[in-house]
């Protein structure tokens, strides 16, 4: 009994530890997930603008360049207006709305190049948000490849786990039927002695009839119990705190 209860342990302890990895590397990618999917969420003022501007809203050349600008919706008017004179050398209607939100509005404006530090520090002024960013072809391809990624092996993950999961738990079932199977048997030793002369049962009680049951059973088994077993089932529950004791060989 002592190794059949050791085989069984190890098997459980086996199942345990590689649900755990299996739950810990499907973790770790659906955080890592969530962690891309944050940048795309949030007003205009936080979250990624790679989703939200396209290659062709830039202006890129030896002299020109292009400046996102984040606007307070209230304030759109005001920008529009005045825009053009924050600086010199702004080209006139550059002003292009990319996106809005509840909050905000996404303006690109195309400028010189030796002006933009001073766009930006005139924004400022007029609490106007310029937005560091840097249209790279191969880092927006490799930020959308990568969240795609995710999303596979997520889904894939995901799938193998609860897989896993549905196996594990009906094999770690078996075995756990397996170990009260043997703690029956010995607790019937102890209790009765040898020879092994006893009946194990499962039972599953209709909800709300487990008292009834309890009757029956101490009408058929009480005098198994001894003097403390004379009196009526009601009468030998265990009070609040102590542990049950019955006339018969009990696990729940």
């Amino acid at each position: 009994l002592k190794e059949l209860t050791t085989i069984i342990s190890e098997e459980v302890s086996k199942s345990d530890d590689e649900s755990k990895l299996k739950i810990n590397e499907f973790q770790q990618v659906k955080g890592s997930l969530a962690a891309v999917r944050r940048k795309a969420q949030g007003n205009l003022m936080v979250r990624s603008l790679a989703e939200v501007v396209g290659r062709k809203d830039f202006i890129e050349s030896e002299n020109l360049t292009t400046l996102l600008v984040v606007v307070p919706r209230f304030s759109s008017k005001d920008f529009l207006t005045c825009y053009e004179n924050l600086t010199n050398y702004v080209v006139p209607r550059s002003a292009l709305k990319l996106s809005e939100d509840n909050e905000y509005e996404l303006y690109r404006v195309v400028l010189f190049r030796r002006v933009a530090e001073d766009y930006k520090h005139a924004c400022r002024e007029k609490r106007f948000n310029v937005r560091e960013f840097v249209w790279d072809d191969k880092a927006v391809q490799e930020a959308k490849t990568e969240k795609s990624r995710l999303e596979n092996e997520s889904d894939q993950l995901q799938a193998d786990l609860v897989r896993w999961l549905k196996t594990a738990f009906s094999e770690m079932f078996i075995d756990w039927i397996h170990l009260k199977a043997i703690r029956v048997f010995v607790e019937s030793i102890l209790r009765y002695g040898l020879p092994a002369n006893f009946l194990a049962v499962l039972l599953k009680p209709v909800p709300k009839k487990v008292k009834s049951l309890r009757e029956a059973l101490y009408a058929l088994y009480s005098h198994l119990g001894g003097a403390q077993y004379s009196t009526s089932a009601a009468e030998t529950d265990a009070g609040p705190g102590a542990q049950e004791f019955y006339p018969y060989v009990y696990f729940a």
